[in-house]
């Protein structure tokens, strides 16, 4: 008895004891593995259902990208090409060829009647009764509904474009049908799963597709099958059920974009619980084998020569690894076998305290470089938005504001109000007083138009020559004519150039036009709406201050005409400022 109660007592009973109830939580464990393991198995099912039907999605979004880019491409074809049957025909064959979910080609007038398609024996026949083709020639870029071809028989969607009537090219419709059967590839994917398939479910419940083949389900209607409802309402996800095929299946369904067809992939349920049983069975039997025999191993060996070492081994790393580097395990007391860890540990906080000044150094080094370019690339932001001249905004920085404030324009719906500024006669003054007296004549002027906004978001640059440029977003006509009658008057006062009661002052001329984004055909209209009312001052004896009369919708020939001057003169010296 005594024997048997110092055995008890002793260190190695307390290790079986350790070791078993070490062994205990893992059995536990392993319980919970098989329920983590079920759910990670039904999980991974139901990820590659959905990752399925994303790839549909985006299979039928590039579809329709490729159809955009196609049909802008045949809207930009010389109509040459497509007048001739034989040239047209060869044309749309080529494009088809190249990619397969492009069942048709076709080109259109506006009435319906086909002038070019790839198919040669239905040129000049009349689609205006497809029900696609209403919509079609009344928009742009549009994608039908799924509908059967009359052609092929396949399930398909028709993707057109309405090219409107120019003076060089006739009123066009381009279409090209998207052959939806392409989407077998997917199915072929989802059969790596064995048992998987593939259906496509049109508007009224009937399948046009299923993958396998030779499946029953290609001539039945789902039309009142609840899951089917319940796919319609939710247009994409992932549910379970068995009513759609008779076995029990994660489904994963999106409802193809644009149209009403319903995409649906089907994984079996039964492997993947089957292998998630057998895979938790064979991980448990292996597990608890490896934790009998690691605790046997640890009882018997590691009692005396790991168990102590790497306590006072993991004592001392503890510390270095909290920090406290003067921490050495060199004078571990310990066997052969944990020399050369000691040694590796006490290497590694040495390096650690050279790599932390290291740190620490290039840190600082570091920060001053950032400075330093911080420093350099805001002086060169400045340099290269700034004339050198007269130091105001240039025309690179003028562009950029304008740009910036008509993007503004089209969101607030405010007006842009707008100055184009010339110096009058500048060429007559730089030729008779010198060229060191113009660039004075300039930057004395440019001071004037820098301090003639009132508002921080008003800017002032040198457009280009002796001309200047006053961006007022969100000005009307009333404020930029304020702006532009102070101006003219400052100039006028500084009498700049004036050396005797014979030389006349240095006077500008300036154009003004402030309009929305609504009335303006594009962004340069509110420029040659400017630039029209800086020539009608010009004409009209300089020195004054011209409001346009109505925003410049084209370039030059709708320019309005002033009494001043005829239509053809103004029309020349407008374009050769817009060159």
């Amino acid at each position: 008895m005594r024997f048997w109660r110092a055995r008890a007592n002793s260190i190695q009973a307390r290790l079986v004891a350790l070791a078993l109830a070490a062994i205990a939580p893992f059995i536990a464990l392993e319980g919970c593995n098989l329920y983590v393991a079920h759910v990670e198995k039904v999980k991974a099912a139901e990820d590659h259902a959905r990752r399925l039907t994303e790839h549909a999605t985006e299979r039928y979004a590039d579809m329709v990208d490729e159809a955009r880019a196609l049909l802008d491409l045949l809207a930009e074809v010389p109509d040459t090409v497509l007048s001739t049957p034989e040239s047209c025909t060869s044309f749309m064959s080529r494009i088809a060829r190249s990619r397969p979910w492009a069942r048709g080609l076709w080109a259109s007038d506006e009435t319906g009647k086909v002038t070019c398609t790839n198919y040669p024996g239905a040129i000049g026949i009349d689609i205006s009764d497809r029900p696609w083709f209403p919509v079609a020639s009344k928009s742009g870029f549009t994608i039908s509904d799924m509908f059967i071809g009359k052609f092929n028989n396949m399930p398909m969607t028709m993707a057109t474009l309405s090219r409107p009537a120019s003076p060089d090219l006739p009123s066009r419709v381009f279409a090209t049908s998207m052959d939806l059967s392409h989407f077998d590839k997917i199915g072929a994917a989802a059969i790596d799963v064995p048992g998987a398939s593939t259906m496509l479910i049109d508007g009224s419940g009937a399948v046009i597709s299923h993958t396998p083949a030779a499946a029953p389900l290609a001539s039945r209607n789902f039309r009142d099958n609840p899951v089917i409802a319940e796919m319609r309402r939710t247009g994409k996800g992932l549910l379970r059920s068995a009513a759609l095929e008779g076995t029990d299946r994660f489904y994963g369904y999106t409802q193809l974009p644009g149209t009403s067809v319903l995409m649906v992939i089907g994984i079996p349920s039964a492997p993947v619980m089957n292998a998630a049983l057998d895979s938790i069975v064979w991980t448990t039997v292996f597990s608890l084998l490896m934790l009998a025999l690691a605790a046997s191993l640890a009882i018997g060996l590691g009692r005396h020569f790991v168990v102590s070492p790497l306590r006072r081994l993991a004592w001392k790393t503890s510390r270095i690894g909290h920090g406290d580097l003067s921490v050495r395990v060199g004078d571990l007391k310990a066997g052969r076998e944990f020399a050369a860890t000691a040694k590796a540990f006490d290497s590694m906080a040495n390096r650690i305290q050279r790599r932390e000044a290291e740190l620490v150094e290039a840190n600082a080094r570091l920060q001053e470089r950032e400075k330093a370019l911080e420093s350099a690339n805001q002086i060169l932001d400045d340099l290269a938005s700034l004339d050198g001249l007269t130091g105001i905004a240039n025309r690179r920085r003028f562009e950029a504001a304008f740009g910036a404030a008509w993007d503004r324009a089209a969101e607030d719906g405010k007006p842009i109000g707008l100055l184009l500024i010339d110096v009058d006669h500048f060429k007559r003054f730089n030729d008779t007083r010198g060229h060191l007296a113009g660039d004075d004549c300039l930057r004395r002027i440019a001071r004037l138009v820098r301090a003639a906004p009132r508002r921080g978001t008003d800017l002032a640059a040198r457009y280009g020559g002796e001309e200047f440029a006053v961006l007022l977003p969100g000005s009307d006509a009333t404020y930029a004519m304020d702006i532009a009658d102070a101006l003219r008057k400052a100039i006028q006062d500084q009498r700049i150039g004036r050396r005797g009661a014979e030389d006349a002052p240095v006077t500008v001329s300036i154009g003004v036009a402030a309009m929305t984004h609504a009335e303006a055909a594009r962004r340069d209209a509110l420029i040659e709406a400017a630039d029209a009312a800086l020539y009608d001052a010009k004409v009209g004896g300089r020195n004054r201050v011209i409001l346009a009369s109505r925003p410049a919708a084209t370039l030059v020939p709708d320019l309005p005409r002033t009494s001043e001057t005829p239509a053809p003169a103004r029309r020349e010296w407008l374009t050769s400022r817009h060159r």
